[in-house]
């Protein structure tokens, strides 16, 4: 027998459940939208604690691993909670090494490898800290543009 469901109600022991085009309060991950990143465009040479081969210019910050490790890093985050990370990266150039997005402990939260916009979400599990931009050894340098980060939480079913 084929079913064909041409209804946008499903009955479920008798109880009609219409679905949402958009599921914000239904038990999903929500966006609270508060940018917690200050000068995430690069607009100035501010905010940002750089170390090693990091600089700020032209909008863009520019982490380079060319005289050891390079850091570029704001205090942030808060443990035990749940963010999402938006930058863009561009001319990233990888020799040996590597780049990456860690917290303060060391821990990665994502690899860099390569130009685009990236996301990531990560629960910060350690003392509050710094989220922190990093390359290492040679000659691996990248730019980066438009740094956001939001807190995330998970908004509970209403039954």
């Amino acid at each position: 027998t084929t079913l064909n469901d041409t209804s946008d109600v499903w009955d479920f022991d008798g109880a009609d459940l219409m679905p949402e085009a958009d599921p914000d309060g239904e038990g999903v991950w929500d966006d609270n939208e508060t940018d917690l990143v200050t000068n995430g465009g690069f607009d100035a040479d501010s905010d940002w604690t750089k170390t090693g081969g990091t600089s700020i210019s032209g909008g863009k910050a520019t982490v380079t691993g060319a005289s050891g490790t390079s850091l570029l890093y704001q205090s942030l985050i808060i443990e035990g909670t749940t963010y999402e990370l938006v930058y863009t990266v561009s001319d990233y150039s990888l020799s040996s090494g590597a780049t990456a997005v860690i917290n303060n402990d060391g821990t990665t939260i994502q690899a860099i490898s390569g130009n685009g916009t990236f996301t990531a979400i990560f629960t910060h599990v350690i003392a509050s800290g710094n989220l922190i931009f990093r390359a290492t050894n040679g000659t691996n340098s990248y730019k980066l543009d438009n740094v956001s980060v939001t807190e995330y939480a998970i908004t509970p079913l209403d039954v």
